[in-house]
């Protein structure tokens, strides 16, 4: 007779007390085969033997628990059999010695479940639940588990699978012990409603279901994690979230690596409440040129909080994994790395509704918002940090804040940032690690005084069209041009593109599929083309758009500036003002003035050099004080099409075509416009026609050459190669 004595586990940790009393037992009595068949030897003895001969058995038992020392093993047809063992009686089951399988073993007991610390299950696959499920579904292999029992099950010893599963279920599950599942799914699971065996869209295998009858457990944790996981995927998951302290907790480590030796899946997740991991979350590769795996730290309408590590690094020349921590509340302040010697680095995702960078004294929070006022915060020093391990995507559904600098330039490695929102302002600067990459998704971006122009077209969406606003009455001093590769509109209110006399301002490059530009309202000044694209053409702006190089550009420039930029001591520099090769250009509105092109032995147009097929349209504007050493002061026509109506050229100067210089066979026609007072040294005070020129409706005036050959032209030069001009109810004044 076998005395019988009693136990209690007092299992403590953040937010909860856990505590299981009950009679402590011998090996499984009460045994009962209800489907399948098997037969049962031992009971009430040190060991108990269950010989299944079916593949599939159900076996009903009054308890199920295994004192120290004692064994109960399960001997079956295969690695693929499975035993469903239901726990009948009122008992928790408490495993303090072995059991053994070399097929799948399911223990059900709604009273709870134990591994205690010197319990020990080997198994091809274990389940235990305190969820049941229906004989007709293990039967047909629908993995269905449900129940609403407040009973939970513990780990506290070694739970090993050698080929399947290992997945604890029930109102909480707790492992302080250590689970190994190499070659499968470790699976802790908080819920009433349970499918496994799934394929699910995130690659997870386990499905859960949130219960609408889910009773409260405000102390305790759905899911804890203090021990040791290593498997080839892991989820830990929670439904009802919000009905406990913490949704899921882990504070050990889990390892999850495929049998490939590639980096697995991790997966913490709930439908709401407090998601959080200050331990260790690793999915990297083993091998060299493997792939890092993912991890998911996710509580889809609660609050996501990583202060321990995430490692998800590649092998050898492999590449680094992903990592996304995903919440309407995410806390943020732990380490994240996805590199891969020799390789590529994978990307973190942070994923809140809205989102504010700012100084040392953030919060380390990133938060929706929800039922407060306030934007959500995160210190900028993180972000930096995470750069230096990992691709970082800030994806923030609302809207993004960047209020201080983002400075990674001094990490020992470069993440890319993804800035993905709809609405973006930036009121500081980021500068990357060389070589890293800045981009985003944001339809409308506002750029403080103190922002950089650079950061908003690289962060503007790709796919529709942006539009960047400038902070009214701003003057942003450019360390290098402002490049722009892609549609978009920038609204300047009246501020400035300072080119500090030391690079050009802008530069628009068309692509294969054609751009749209828009610049309204804006100055750009102080360019100087020296050292840049193209050999230093285009202080102002450069807009290539060269058909020869598959480039294509339509760009309109209303109500702006341009002005005091240069080219300088360059063979080919021209177009102070702006440089356009084979674009599709319309100013409207504008002034292009004192500008210049000089130094070179072709410096040409000192304010609108027009070149290799481009369309020009000059509107309602004013071309002014510009200067060329060679030819066109104010533009420069060549082999192109220009139109200049209702405008003023006035104040410029050049060796030949003071006002404007044409060439090639290409139409350039002045319309209702005054050119006047500009001068030449040579010939064509007002127009050089070496091209296709007519004029207009216009008045002619003040204009003048220093050359002592009465042919020169101080008005009109024609040249007799290839110069043809048209003339039309136009008042000409010597």
């Amino acid at each position: 007779m076998r005395s019988h004595g009693w136990i209690t586990y007092r299992l403590c940790f953040c937010f909860g007390l856990f505590v299981f009393t009950t009679g402590l037992q011998a090996n499984p009595t009460g045994g009962n085969v209800a489907a399948g068949s098997a037969s049962i030897a031992g009971q009430g003895t040190s060991t108990v033997t269950v010989n299944q001969a079916s593949n599939i058995a159900i076996i009903n038992w009054q308890t199920f628990s295994i004192n120290s020392g004692e064994l109960t093993q399960f001997i079956q047809p295969s690695a693929q059999s499975a035993a469903l063992n239901r726990v009948l009686g009122g008992q928790t089951s408490i495993i303090n010695g072995t059991l053994s399988a070399n097929g799948q073993i399911y223990l059900v007991n709604g009273n709870g479940i134990v591994v205690g610390p010197n319990g020990v299950v080997n198994a091809n696959a274990f389940t235990a639940s305190t969820r049941d499920i229906s004989d007709a579904d293990f039967l047909s292999g629908n993995l269905h588990f449900t129940g609403s029992s407040n009973a939970g099950v513990q780990n506290l010893g070694k739970i090993k699978a050698l080929g399947g599963d290992v997945v604890l279920i029930g109102k909480t599950v707790d492992n302080q012990g250590t689970i190994e599942t190499s070659n499968g799914t470790a699976g802790l699971i908080a819920a009433d409603n349970v499918l496994l065996a799934q394929k699910n869209a995130d690659g997870s295998t386990i499905t859960i279901s949130p219960s609408t009858m889910a009773t409260s457990a405000s102390t305790s944790v759905g899911v804890h994690n203090s021990g040791t996981i290593t498997a080839s995927a892991a989820e830990l998951k929670a439904a009802n979230g919000n009905i406990y302290a913490l949704a899921v907790q882990n504070e050990g480590t889990i390892r999850a690596s495929t049998v490939l030796k590639q980096g697995g899946h991790i997966w913490l997740t709930s439908d709401s409440g407090t998601v959080s991991n200050s331990g260790i979350l690793n999915a990297s590769a083993s091998v060299a040129g493997g792939q890092g795996g993912t991890v998911t730290l996710k509580s889809t309408t609660g609050t996501a909080s990583h202060t321990g590590k995430i490692i998800a690094q590649g092998g050898q020349g492999g590449a680094g994994g992903n990592a996304e921590i995903s919440g309407a509340k995410i806390q943020f302040s732990g380490t994240v790395d996805l590199t891969a010697p020799g390789g590529t680095m994978g990307s973190l995702l942070l994923d809140p509704a809205t989102l504010d960078i700012m100084a040392t004294g953030g919060t380390g929070t990133i938060s929706s918002g929800t039922n407060s006022t306030a934007d959500s915060t995160i210190d900028a020093s993180v972000i930096v940090a995470a750069l230096n391990g990992a691709n970082v995507n800030l994806d923030a559904t609302t809207s993004m804040t960047v209020n201080t600098a983002v400075d990674a330039s001094g990490n020992g490695s470069g993440g890319n940032l993804t800035l993905t929102t709809p609405t973006l302002n930036l009121n500081a600067g980021i500068t990357l690690f060389s070589g890293s990459t800045l981009s985003g998704t944001a339809v409308t971006v506002n750029v403080g005084a103190s922002g950089l122009v650079q950061n908003a077209v690289d962060a503007s969406s790709t796919t529709s069209a942006p539009t960047i606003n400038l902070a009214s009455g701003a003057t942003y001093d450019l360390p290098n041009e402002v490049l722009i590769g892609k549609s978009l509109t920038l609204d300047g209110n009246g501020a400035i593109l300072n080119g500090q006399n030391s690079t050009r301002v802008m530069e628009i490059e068309g692509t294969s599929t054609g751009i749209t530009v828009n610049l309204n309202g804006v100055t750009l000044e102080n360019g100087n083309g020296v050292g840049t694209n193209l050999t230093g053409n285009g202080g102002g702006l450069l807009i290539d758009s060269d058909a020869s190089d598959f480039e294509q550009a339509t760009v309109t420039i209303n109500n702006s500036t341009i002005t005091n930029n240069s080219v300088t001591a360059n063979f080919d520099s021209s177009g102070g003002g702006i440089f356009n090769i084979g674009g599709n250009v319309t100013i409207t509105n504008s002034t292009i003035s004192s500008n210049s092109a000089t130094g070179g032995t072709n410096s040409n147009a000192g304010g609108i050099f027009n070149t290799l097929g481009a369309t020009m349209s000059v509107s309602n504007s004013t071309i002014s004080g510009n200067k060329a050493d060679f030819l066109g002061g104010g533009i420069d026509n060549t082999n192109s099409t220009l139109t200049v109506s209702n405008s003023t050229i006035s104040g410029n100067s050049a060796e030949f075509g003071g006002g404007i210089f044409t060439s090639g066979t290409e139409l350039a026609t002045v319309n209702n416009s005054t050119i006047a007072g500009n001068t030449v040294s040579q010939s064509g005070g007002a127009i050089d026609a070496s091209g296709t020129t007519t004029v207009t409706n216009s008045t002619i005036t003040g204009n003048s050459t220093n050359s002592a050959f009465a042919q020169a032209g101080g008005g009109i030069f024609i040249s007799s190669t290839g110069g043809s001009l048209t003339i039309g109810d136009t008042i000409i004044f010597w």
